[in-house]
Formats: structure tokens, sequence, C-alpha cells
């Protein structure tokens, strides 16, 4: 958008296109300035306050989220040299995978990246 601002939904098309008034028919050169500052002067204020709005929604689904999910999601927190087993993802989405094993294992964790994923390593012997 010309703006920089991004829509989100649900979303007056007219608001987030003018973010003033309609013009009801031609519009002078005059008269297209004007309706330019007052978008302009309109926006940032508009913007804020969709922001302020989107981050307390958010905030609100995910606590939502974590609330129905609380018995699913768990919080592993491996240190280094902890011994674990590594789920076999290609059994769950491929077929005849009947003898397949399930886990991967024994690892040990080597290190924890930034976003909270694992390098493990397989124990020699």
């Amino acid at each position: 958008m010309v703006t920089g601002a991004h829509p989100i939904i649900p979303l007056d098309l007219a608001e987030a296109t003018w973010l003033v008034e309609l013009p009801e028919g031609p519009l002078t050169t005059e008269e297209l300035i004007g309706y330019c500052a007052w978008a302009l002067a309109k926006h940032y204020q508009h913007v804020e306050q969709m922001r302020e709005r989107v981050g307390k929604d958010k905030l609100q689904w995910a606590l939502k989220f974590a609330d129905e999910h609380k018995h699913s999601i768990k919080d592993y927190n491996f240190k280094p040299l902890d011994l674990v087993l590594v789920k076999n993802m290609i059994t769950e989405s491929s077929f005849s995978t009947k003898m397949l094993p399930r886990f991967h294992g024994s690892m040990v964790v080597i290190a924890e990246t930034k976003g909270g994923n694992y390098i493990v390593a397989e124990l020699d012997g």
C-alpha cells in the first residue's frame, strides 16, 4: 500500500483506502491535495490504533491457545549432555511404515539454538 500499512481483516476498505470520507464526485487539484493532507494527518493515529488493537488481540489469542492446549504443550529444557530420544517423523507422513522405528535414539544434546531447537549427536558405542 502507498501508506505503508498492511490491511488487517476485518477492515473497512473505504476507510483503509482513503482514511477520510469518500468524495462525492470529481475533485479539483486543490481538493485532491486537501484530501491527501487530511489522510496523511490521520494516517499515524490510525496506524497506532491498529497496532495497539492487533497487539492486544494477538496476546489474548496466544494466552487462550496456551490455556486450551496446556496439556499438550510441553516446555522441554534439555541441558548439554542430556540423553534424549528423537521421534522419527517419517513414520507419520508416509504409507507402509509399520515396521520402521518410531524413535531415533539414544542421542546426546550438544547445544540449544537461539530459536529453541536442539543440536544432537548419536552416541558412539
